[in-house]
């Protein structure tokens, strides 16, 4: 969701490249779901800024517990 959501404020070449590299990785249909994802983040961009910062703080905060967890 934060590469979406990146790729979105990045421009369109960088969704080309993702969805390139998406099909390379994990196929035709993948890909067909990120464009998807991405057609519909253009869409409602105010929308996809908010789950983009949302995602961001999430994994830095998940990420740093399970740091102290290894780090006791």
């Amino acid at each position: 969701m934060i590469l979406v959501s990146i790729s979105g404020v990045l421009g369109i070449e960088t969704q080309i490249k993702l969805i390139e590299y998406v099909e390379s990785l994990l196929g035709t249909s993948a890909a067909q779901a990120i464009a998807l994802i991405l057609d519909n983040a253009q869409q409602s961009p105010s929308l996809a800024q908010v789950s983009g910062i949302i995602s961001l703080v999430v994994l830095i905060f998940s990420g740093s517990i399970v740091f102290s967890q290894i780090q006791t």
